[in-house]
């Protein structure tokens, strides 16, 4: 039988899932609309989004960081 966890011990830790509610910390004005930088109330997760057009929709532009990789 082969052990798959010869080199790392660590297994991943599983995160629990849900709807974030993002709220928006600070943004900035760029030549492609708005820079969004967000917060899940809920878990602390951060992200940043662009929204184009003042009543457009966002959409992210990074992937989702839990507060214990924010740096």
């Amino acid at each position: 039988m082969r052990n798959l966890r010869t080199h790392d011990d660590r297994l991943p830790v599983p995160t629990a899932t849900h709807e974030h509610a993002w709220q928006v910390e600070s943004r900035h004005a760029t030549s492609a609309g708005w820079v969004l930088y967000v917060r899940c109330a809920g878990c602390e997760t951060r992200r940043v989004d662009v929204q184009d057009h003042p009543s457009g929709v966002p959409a992210a532009l990074s992937r989702e960081l839990g507060s214990g990789e924010v740096r």
